[in-house]
């Protein structure tokens, strides 16, 4: 129980007398801060609840998923879980060459300066090393197909050809990709 203590209270031009009800016993003072533990403690939930682990373990959490939708040949998945730019390679993928073989072992990711490198072993190669280059594009992780072809592809000493140009006619659908890149140019600037 908690016992009533009388204050007097001095204002500046007069004086008068409350009665304020203080907490006196321990066990009165814990009862006043459970409303600030409970907010703290809901805080650290919410704070819990959404985070979804380290970068680096949702990197190796999204070529897990890529690894799943190449094997059930989600093309709808897939072009989700790579970059803009590697979307194209979706399409070209040999799903059948591909299903034939046992999925990719990943051992381990690492940060590399923004982009992580997903370790994995190749069961189909004697267990070979190889790298998966995932990067965060649009807010989300994503597996970067081009990037990972450059990390494994060896210079050769065979001299690039120039690309070579040949006339052909205009489609009706070169008409339309000119047309729409014009509307897209904002106004009086000339296009290029």
């Amino acid at each position: 129980m908690s016992s009533e203590t009388t204050t007097n209270l001095a204002a500046i031009d007069m004086s008068y007398t409350v009665s304020i009800k203080l907490p006196t016993k321990t066990a009165d003072l814990r009862y006043m801060r459970w409303p600030t533990t409970v907010a703290i403690g809901v805080c650290l939930l919410l704070a819990a609840c959404t985070r979804n682990g380290t970068a680096t373990e949702q990197a190796f959490a999204t070529f897990g998923q890529f690894q799943a939708a190449l094997f059930a040949r989600d093309v709808k998945a897939l072009h989700k879980l790579v970059t803009e730019e590697s979307a194209p390679v979706i399409d070209e993928l040999p799903f059948d060459r591909v299903r034939s073989q046992q999925q990719l072992l990943p051992v381990s990711a690492s940060d590399e300066r923004g982009s992580f490198y997903v370790h994995c072993l190749d069961p189909n190669s004697n267990n070979a090393s190889g790298i998966y280059v995932v990067v965060r594009e649009n807010g989300r992780f994503v597996v970067d197909l081009i990037a990972t072809a450059g990390l494994h592809s060896q210079p050769t000493d065979k001299p690039v050809r120039p690309p070579e140009m040949t006339q052909r006619q205009l489609t009706p659908a070169d008409h339309d990709r000119i047309r729409q890149r014009e509307l897209a140019q904002p106004h009086g600037q000339p296009v290029r």
